[in-house]
């Protein structure tokens, strides 16, 4: 059913589905979507086209798509926030996502398995299963994810400002940067770095350098260099022989 709104909006409603379509202006970013792991038949426990399926298969893009994945409480925050939320970090290329706990504690849980959402034999697939993971004590009451492809600390530095901005109605819990768990600590030692993978490089090439490393670097490349050297005099030798 539609139904007209003041002059920017259409709202289409039914008895399962209400959303707003922004006219003119601006549009909110939309929720990420789930994807299917891949195009041939699968056998799932739920229907493949049910919430949950769907659901656990957006968990499981999510964190292995991402490379720096922030865990969050949120707190009483308001649909417009919410949105506005999105729209922020949308515009870094920056996910925001709810979850449904106990849900996402299942995908931890048969994170493992190359469906977590097939069914399986208890007796010979339960050396799979991940009982306890430990991200499992971070996700009490309203929890939600804020994820990014790659890892770069300048980027989480402006994911902290954004919760700063939100007084209170966020909390960061822990992060998983490329595959390892972060607490608080560490998650501000990393954003000290200020910088990616490569910019992170150059200044440990520039410490070394300026700390008597230069000759640390040059003696490891003349090392390499000599092992090719004697590599390939060895298959000369070896040629000749045979």
């Amino acid at each position: 059913m539609l139904r007209r709104s003041g002059y920017n909006h259409i709202i289409i409603t039914n008895r399962y589905f209400h959303s707003n379509i922004i006219c003119q202006g601006g549009r909110y970013p939309p929720v990420i979507t789930a994807k299917h792991i891949s195009d041939s038949p699968r056998l799932t426990v739920k229907p493949l086209n049910s919430r949950k399926t769907l659901l656990m298969d957006q968990y499981k893009s999510i964190w292995e798509d991402n490379k720096m994945i922030l865990f969050v409480h949120y707190n009483n925050l308001l649909k417009q926030e919410d949105h506005q939320l999105r729209l922020q970090l949308n515009q870094l290329n920056i996910n925001f996502t709810h979850l449904r706990n106990n849900l996402f504690k299942v995908y931890l849980k048969n994170m493992n398995r190359i469906d977590p959402v097939a069914p399986y034999d208890n007796s010979q697939y339960s050396n799979q299963l991940l009982l306890n993971h430990p991200i499992n004590k971070l996700i009490k009451g309203p929890t939600a994810l804020i994820s990014y492809s790659t890892v770069d600390s300048s980027i989480m530095n402006q994911i902290f400002n954004i919760i700063k901005q939100s007084k209170g109605k966020l909390i960061p819990l822990g992060a998983v940067i490329d595959g390892q768990i972060l607490n608080l600590d560490w998650i501000n030692k990393f954003n000290e770095i200020n910088g990616d993978h490569e910019q992170i490089y150059q200044m440990l090439i520039a410490n070394l350098q300026s700390n008597a490393g230069g000759s640390l670097i040059n003696n490891l490349q003349l090392l390499s260099n000599k092992l090719v050297n004697s590599l390939s005099q060895h298959k000369e030798i070896l040629s000749k022989e045979n």
